[in-house]
């Protein structure tokens, strides 16, 4: 009698492993195609802004204590904003000129090098422009690297 019950219980988990391992290899191999298509194109999905959950709070007199409205938070790496600091640029142009090398020389090797990472920091200001729309003048930065990013924009 134990016998007969433990080749039933051996009997009807070997069946659903192996119905598990049939639906697995059905998944797989008939219907994968269709489920990759379908998961590329989830992917390819324009990105949209959500609406806003709640409006205004209001106390019992109907007055607004709080307005709901979407807020952006931006973090930029240090190796974009150190860009920004005229001490960065002064201590760079000092460890660049030596010798043989003229501060105009080392100034054009710094521009140089800092291309990409200044063309990035521009893309960045243009974000902060776009979702603050307002003007670029409106953030926080020196006019000497107002002047910079021009100058770079133009070569």
């Amino acid at each position: 009698m134990y016998s007969r019950r433990l080749y039933s219980f051996v009997f009807i988990c070997g069946l659903s492993v192996s119905l598990c391992l049939v639906r697995l290899g059905h998944l797989q191999l008939v219907e994968g195609d269709s489920y990759r298509e379908s998961i590329e194109k989830a992917r390819i999905l324009d990105p949209m802004q959500l609406p806003t959950i709640r409006g205004k709070i209001l106390d019992r007199d109907g007055n607004v204590l709080a307005v709901d409205t979407a807020s952006f938070s931006l973090y930029i790496n240090y190796s974009l904003t150190r860009l920004l600091d005229d001490r960065f640029w002064q201590m760079s142009l000092i460890s660049e000129t030596d010798e043989d090398t003229t501060a105009e020389e080392a100034e054009l090797a710094l521009r140089k090098d800092f291309q990409d990472d200044l063309a990035s920091l521009g893309k960045v200001l243009d974000v902060c422009n776009d979702l603050q729309n307002g003007d670029r003048k409106k953030l926080d930065y020196h006019p000497q690297q107002q002047k910079r990013l021009r100058h770079r924009k133009d070569d």
